[in-house]
């Protein structure tokens, strides 16, 4: 396999992107406005785990959050609160 084909991949929308995307997203970040940035990817079954131990990183999270690619975080936040309060 080619390393062009091996770092390749396909971001929602079916765009294509490699895997040094998100290290040049948080440099040009950083270039543009001075701030420093994290991108989070966590598992659906990490974030419940996050949320129910009342970890103060969630409230930071949705503070700051601002979602790039896949489902959004106060939605997620606010449907996992849903269910815990309903079961």
């Amino acid at each position: 396999m080619s390393s062009a084909t091996s770092e390749s991949s396909i971001a929602p929308g079916g765009k294509s992107f490699t895997r040094r995307a998100p290290a040049t997203f948080l440099h040009h970040t950083r270039r543009w406005t001075g701030h420093h940035a994290q991108l989070y990817d966590i598992s659906l079954e990490d974030l419940v785990i996050h949320i129910s131990a009342n970890e103060p990183v969630v409230d930071e999270w949705s503070r700051d959050t601002i979602t790039l690619a896949g489902t959004d975080f106060h939605r997620l936040r606010n449907e996992i609160a849903r269910r815990r309060r309903s079961g």
